[in-house]
């Protein structure tokens, strides 16, 4: 009957341990689908940025063009006579301005991609990491486990 007792108390222990493994691996692989997604999100708001940032630029570069274009029609309606002189001096300084906001513009948007490009590569180690983490606990309840059968079988 104490034989009995023992055999159940060590396939309860074992039991046990493997039940218990299994829910530390499977919370890893759920870390790391977790970290997966969210690195997947990070680059496409990165993606996204970049794709704001070029459609603002060309929307300035649009802006600009159109606001010169009425500036010609209006310096020329007066008289003035444009492409040369002062008139093409401002132009020109005018020009190098909205190539430099066109410049800004993008580099502001690569700037944030940049930094959701560095998330998704956190969320993807601390992802990887959760996984190991659940690999090295499973291990170490299967060995509990074992410990306390041994235990059991040791002490009848």
């Amino acid at each position: 009957m104490a034989t009995t007792a023992v055999i159940v108390a060590i396939v309860v222990a074992v039991a046990a341990a493997a039940v218990s493994a299994y829910a530390a691996y499977e919370q890893g692989q759920t870390q790391q689908k977790i970290g997966k997604f969210n690195a997947k999100v990070a680059e496409n708001a990165a993606l996204a940025r970049r794709q704001a940032a070029a459609a603002d630029a060309q929307n300035k570069k649009e802006q600009f063009a159109a606001i010169m274009a009425s500036s010609r029609a209006g310096a020329g309606a007066s008289g003035i006579i444009t492409g040369e002189g002062s008139s093409l001096l401002i132009e020109m300084a005018d020009a190098e301005n909205a190539k430099l906001n066109e410049a800004r513009i993008i580099h502001s948007g690569e700037v944030g991609a940049q930094q959701h490009e560095q998330e998704a590569i956190i969320q993807r180690y601390m992802g990887n990491a959760a996984a190991r983490r659940g690999y090295i606990q499973a291990g170490a309840r299967l060995l509990s486990g074992a410990a306390s059968a041994t235990s059991i079988y040791a002490g009848r």
